[in-house]
């Protein structure tokens, strides 16, 4: 039975050749034909143009690939072209042998023009099967926007990929922290020959709705707006489920209410919103907020 991930990664692929084929298609048509949501469809768009994939939308919201995302090689009557053009005008033997030598390997080697997206698809393929299998991976030369911090390799033990955010949520080995890792800040990844410890992989860290891992012992319950609700469910999808309508006669028509594994996945959403949003409950999290606000500095020119 396949994975969840492996079935992830089969419908990735199966999108590429739908967009890649005539004639273009409406989002509600790909939804139908890999049998997903429209949600699901909404996420993987993205993740295709996040691995170097350029998608045309028409006037009628129809996708398709661009011909930029397609293969580039010449054909064999354009290298027979070439190549007769070359013989007759060029008097550099060297040069031209070292052409002719050229156009004979260009269907023998990897279109330039989709090498990066080759190599993006083996990281994700890399990536989704070490949170299968809880294998332990190196993220190469993984920059950090840290003041100071150098760029190098990170061992961890990937937990959660999130397709919206292009994250990873992951334990890294040498400290033995949860933490995020952007998947645009990664070089390249490789699989570690490092040993994992039974008893850390039982005791893996919990995947809260907010990407961050942690033991999800934590109730957060807050009040919304209704714009506050929609950027809410937009960009964290799974908390659609802990939401819901109240009727108090105010601007606040919604409820949230769920366990997460810290304060500062949340804490992030609630600090950008803040005129609309109230934080009911938990009196920790209201002192993290308001240390968070305290240490904000405001640099004017």
């Amino acid at each position: 039975m396949a994975s969840k991930e492996s079935t992830k990664l089969l419908r990735i692929f199966k999108l590429i050749q739908y967009l890649d084929a005539y004639p273009a298609k409406s989002i509600d048509k790909l939804a139908r034909l890999l049998d997903v949501s429209l949600a699901t469809m909404y996420r993987y768009i993205p993740i295709l143009k996040e691995v170097g994939y350029d998608i045309e939308v028409d006037d009628e919201n129809r996708y398709s690939l661009k011909l930029t995302s397609r293969n580039l090689h010449f054909e064999e009557n354009e290298k027979k072209y070439i190549t007769a053009a070359i013989k007759s005008n060029s008097r550099d033997n060297v040069i031209t042998n070292s052409i002719l030598s050229k156009l004979q390997m260009t269907n023998l080697l990897p279109d330039p023009a989709l090498m990066g997206e080759l190599k993006h698809i083996r990281q994700l393929t890399i990536l989704f099967n070490a949170i299968e299998y809880k294998t332990p991976i190196i993220l190469i030369n993984y920059r950090t926007t840290t003041e100071g911090s150098a760029i190098r390799n990170r061992t961890v033990l990937p937990i959660h990929f999130d397709e919206i955010k292009m994250s990873v949520t992951a334990l890294e080995l040498s400290t033995n922290e949860c933490k995020i890792f952007k998947y645009s800040r990664i070089e390249d990844l490789a699989l570690s020959n490092e040993q994992m410890n039974a008893k850390t992989i039982v005791n893996l860290p919990i995947i809260d709705i907010f990407g961050y891992g942690g033991k999800l012992d934590i109730n957060i319950s807050l009040l919304l707006t209704k714009r506050a609700k929609y950027i809410l469910t937009e960009e964290f999808p799974a908390a659609q489920a802990f939401v819901t309508e109240v009727k108090n006669g105010s601007d606040f028509l919604f409820s949230f209410s769920a366990f997460v594994s810290g304060y500062e996945g949340v804490g992030r959403f609630v600090c950008g919103l803040l005129n609309e949003i109230i934080v009911t409950g938990n009196d920790g999290f209201k002192e993290y907020l308001r240390n968070k606000l305290n240490s904000k500095t405001i640099l004017i020119d």
